[in-house]
């Protein structure tokens, strides 16, 4: 197992930014605990919080696992949130929290698909969303 290349060098961008990093999962909690151990995140403090959807019991499309790494990050409102996904479904639980939504073609569905969500910007992998958040004074 590995991370999608330039993951962990934007984790800390994002981190040298002030930036709360939050990871969620479809996976049950037991092997998103494992993939966040074995990549090092936590330990290297790259990210603030991670959760699934079996924590929270609800599976996106509900915003549910956005608004509990919110309550844990201390964000109030959701327009300072970024969604960043490589599923449709992803986009649209971004969109039900009323995020700005970031989706990459780094997973497996296809540009058509991630459009049709209606993601606010289509990148080609996590590594160019710093200079996107730059651009666009998101931060």
């Amino acid at each position: 197992m590995k991370e999608i290349e330039g993951t962990s060098t934007t984790f800390r961008w994002l981190r040298e930014h002030g930036v709360a990093v939050g990871v969620e999962s479809g996976f049950p909690a037991v092997v998103t605990h494992d993939i966040v151990k074995y990549l090092g995140w936590v330990e290297s403090n790259l990210i603030d919080y991670w959760t699934c959807s079996e924590i929270v019991d609800e599976e996106r499309p509900s915003p549910a696992m956005i608004r509990r790494t919110m309550r844990h990050c201390h964000i109030r409102d959701p327009a300072e949130v970024v969604k960043v996904d490589d599923t449709a479904i992803g986009i649209e639980e971004g969109h039900n929290a009323k995020a700005h939504t970031v989706a990459v073609l780094t997973g497996t569905q296809r540009r058509e698909k991630l459009e049709a969500a209606k993601p606010d910007v289509i990148l080609l992998s996590v590594r160019e969303l710093p200079e996107y958040i730059t651009s666009k004074r998101l931060i």
